[in-house]
């Protein structure tokens, strides 16, 4: 990355950037961030992965996809920059070259920056951030970040840099205490931030109100000068699609992006919290990728208690087969079919309408948005990246 970022003339260096890692939440807290800094009248940059229907999603410019003109020249730039290079960059390095140049050169404010995989060794750990952050700590990808909460936490805070202020969200003792020994060894000054409960935030959820007050904290020790009237707009404005959002209204259809056991414990907070879905029986669609747990997944969604169950293949690279993640689901709730996406979400729209139900589509970020993109349109790519 390095080597890549010099070719493109370092533009990085240009930019004033937070930095924010984590298991659950970060992307929501980084959309937080640019909403509010939007709201401030400041030009923002603000780059998320992965993409929920096309790569343009992970190139935003003023809370707006970059146009394809712009990304294609963006593209052009970087593909020749990698192509004289020895150690071919991925997919995602270059993405994030590509963000990083068209930051630059937008000239904006601040530029968000969420970490793709872990910290430490993540692809956007070559900036030189104005804050950064570490939103809810859990299990994932263990088998690339460790199989524990200490070794995932210190993969997380490889993020903190000597000086730079670091925020993070409240945390079991044992990744708190790894947060601040790695502070403590690079000389990065760490506060853990309290959720605000009087925050009102365009997301759904109780959790949101901490990972707004995370992007709050995080603007403030970059330097920003927040002010009351606009903090409140930009809380209230944001938006981030398919993190809980209804596509449908008869019968209620949510798609939600919730991809591992923290989050599916989040997601089902919400659900229980929503008066629309009170006492309506659910279905329930999933489709996993690779690299998660379909058991712990399910274990975690059981308080739902779905009266239809079905298990699908997404269309990423990555995903795990149907099949599979049906023998996980049934585990946890005595059945569970398979199938392929259409025919799947038609007899759950189906099972709804019959019984005045919900449906809810979970397990991938990829999957809700080719569940949004069937319901609402938009630009899709016609194929999906490992990461």
């Amino acid at each position: 990355m390095h080597e890549l970022l010099a070719r493109l003339g370092d533009p990085q260096r240009a930019l004033r950037i937070v930095h924010i890692a984590g298991t659950k939440g970060k992307g929501s807290t980084a959309a937080i961030a640019e909403s509010v800094l939007r709201a401030h009248g400041m030009r923002t940059g603000l780059t998320t992965s992965p993409h929920v229907s096309c790569a343009r999603e992970r190139i935003v410019l003023d809370g707006t996809l970059i146009d394809e003109r712009g990304f294609v020249e963006l593209e052009d730039v970087v593909h020749a920059a990698a192509a004289a290079m020895s150690d071919a960059p991925s997919f995602f390095e270059r993405m994030i070259a590509m963000a990083l140049l068209a930051f630059a050169r937008h000239r904006v404010d601040v530029a968000v920056v969420e970490v793709g995989l872990g910290g430490r060794l993540d692809a956007t750990n070559v900036v030189q951030p104005a804050s950064t952050g570490i939103t809810r700590l859990g299990l994932d990808h263990t088998e690339l970040l460790g199989p524990t909460i200490e070794a995932i936490a210190a993969e997380k805070a490889g993020i903190f840099k000597r000086g730079v202020p670091a925020f993070s969200v409240q945390q079991e003792p044992a990744a708190r205490a790894v947060l601040v020994d790695v502070a403590g060894a690079v000389g990065a000054p760490l506060a853990f931030v309290e959720p605000d409960e009087r925050l009102v935030v365009g997301l759904r959820g109780r959790h949101q109100q901490e990972n707004a007050s995370l992007a709050l904290a995080l603007l403030e020790g970059a330097g920003v000068p927040l002010r009351a009237p606009a903090v409140v707009r930009g809380l209230r404005e944001v938006r981030w699609p398919a993190r809980y959002e209804r596509v449908l209204e008869v019968p209620p259809l949510i798609i939600d992006g919730a991809h591992n056991e923290t989050s599916a414990r989040a997601l089902v907070e919400v659900v229980q919290a929503d008066p629309a879905l009170a006492g309506r029986p659910l279905a329930l669609v999933v489709g996993m990728l690779s690299g998660h747990d379909p058991h712990a997944f399910a274990a975690a969604l059981a308080p739902l208690r779905p009266q239809r169950v079905s298990a699908v293949a997404c269309r990423s690279p990555r995903t795990y087969p149907a099949q599979v993640v049906a023998r996980a689901l049934a585990r946890g709730f005595g059945v569970c079919d398979s199938d392929a996406l259409a025919p799947a979400l038609e007899r759950a729209v189906a099972f709804a309408r019959a019984r005045r139900g919900a449906v809810l589509v979970t397990g991938s970020l990829y999957l809700a948005g080719e569940v949004r993109h069937h319901l609402l349109g938009g630009p899709v790519d016609a194929t999906f990246p490992l990461f």
